[in-house]
């Protein structure tokens, strides 16, 4: 596990209730989808454009600045982790990649059950609304360590073997 994900994990850790630890965490993203912000820095840019056109006879070509801002809004970035709760979707801040809330909570057995594409070195996973690309060892590590389901995990403070 990289240092950006043990930070991570942390993060999602402070999100969630007392006593649900977490054990695994990866990066992602979300699949595209148009978000009002999006639409906003498009019309922006747009009423920019058109106002350097008339005023300038100049044409203004959107740097790769803008170009990231955009593709951060339109494919967001999801965090993703294995929790006692279950499998935890943690949406991320666009700035330093700490998770910001939780947008959903499943069960374990959608990781599994939610695979809708495994090809090359990507894992594309279908949990609660969003369909989240994950790199293959990532969400590997994120089975691994997720509940199979046939036996519940014991509650916090629990004895085992008693």
């Amino acid at each position: 596990m990289t240092r950006q994900q043990r930070k991570g994990q942390e993060a999602v850790q402070r999100l969630l209730a007392p006593g649900d630890e977490v054990t695994a965490f990866a990066f992602g993203r979300a699949h595209a989808r148009m978000t009002s912000g999006a639409w906003s820095l498009i019309a922006i840019f747009g009423t920019l454009f058109v106002i350097v056109l008339v005023a300038l006879k100049t044409i203004v070509l959107p740097g790769a600045l803008l170009i990231w801002i955009l593709y951060g809004m339109v494919r967001p970035r999801r965090g993703v982790a294995v929790a006692r709760s279950g499998i935890v979707v943690a949406a991320l801040n666009g700035w330093n990649a700490a998770p910001k809330h939780v947008t959903a909570v499943v069960p374990p057995e959608e990781l599994r059950a939610g695979i809708r594409r495994a090809s090359g070195n990507r894992v594309d996973v279908q949990l609660a609304d969003d369909l989240i690309t994950l790199k293959r060892q990532d969400f590997e590590s994120l089975l691994a360590a997720a509940p199979d389901g046939r036996i519940p995990p014991p509650p916090p403070g629990a004895l085992r073997g008693a």
